[in-house]
């Protein structure tokens, strides 16, 4: 897996779909909550989420300058 992400803000980090399907990775950075807005894209399962203590809401935002997230 391509795992990438980065540290935008304190506690805030912004990642790729390899990104969060890598539970095992997210953990032991202590992401604690994850923010899935291309949720039709990068299919995941939320219900693993829960059983590793993270938080999941996901939903689909068309990557375009006229979304309006």
């Amino acid at each position: 897996m391509r795992v990438d992400c980065d540290k935008v803000y304190e506690g805030i980090i912004l990642g790729n779909g390899d990104t969060i399907c890598n539970i095992n990775y997210l953990k032991g950075i202590g992401v604690t909550h994850v923010l899935n807005t291309a949720e039709h894209h990068v299919e995941v399962n939320p219900a693993k989420f829960g059983c590793y203590g993270i938080q999941y809401y996901g939903f689909h935002v068309d990557d375009l300058p006229e979304s309006n997230i």
